[in-house]
């Protein structure tokens, strides 16, 4: 009779593991999507303070910044500044969560080394601070740009 119950008990959590995997309960599943750089906010004073001439760029020039993250652990980002343009591709994978900021690890297509980004769901589910570390001008900053859901056309 325990062994019935015990194999009973196992194959419910087990049930119960695979929906929730199944239906995408994973915190990071509010990262799945793409996000472009929110040009309508201010940029932040971290970013201000340690990179004005940047952060004045920033303000004037609009960027274009788009990041998308797959659910199948796929990462594409383009740019567009100042009349150049990148792209790059890659992988993503959720690592933790750090109060309301999720803990992600990209990895750029054809290099091993993963970067930390810091990608922190704001007020509504369209708004988000997405940061990583940075070397401008020989100096190393970490700041908090924000931006906004690209609504899926319908």
């Amino acid at each position: 009779m325990i062994a019935t119950t015990s194999v009973r008990t196992f194959a419910f959590v087990a049930i119960g593991c695979l929906a929730l995997l199944a239906t995408g309960c994973s915190p990071a599943q509010v990262v799945v999507g793409t996000w472009e750089l929110d040009t309508n906010s201010a940029i932040s004073n971290d970013l201000q303070k340690s990179a004005p001439a940047l952060a004045a760029q920033m303000l004037f020039m609009k960027p274009e910044i788009r990041m998308t993250f797959e659910g199948t652990g796929g990462f594409a980002a383009s740019t567009k500044f100042a009349g150049q343009g990148f792209d790059v591709k890659g992988s993503w994978r959720f690592v933790k969560a750090d109060g309301k900021a999720l803990i992600l690890m990209v990895k750029e297509a054809g290099k091993t080394d993963e970067n930390e980004v810091r990608f922190t769901l704001l007020d509504d589910n369209d708004h988000a601070e997405i940061s990583r570390d940075l070397n401008i001008a020989g100096q190393s900053m970490k700041p908090a740009i924000k931006f906004v859901r690209v609504k899926p056309a319908s």
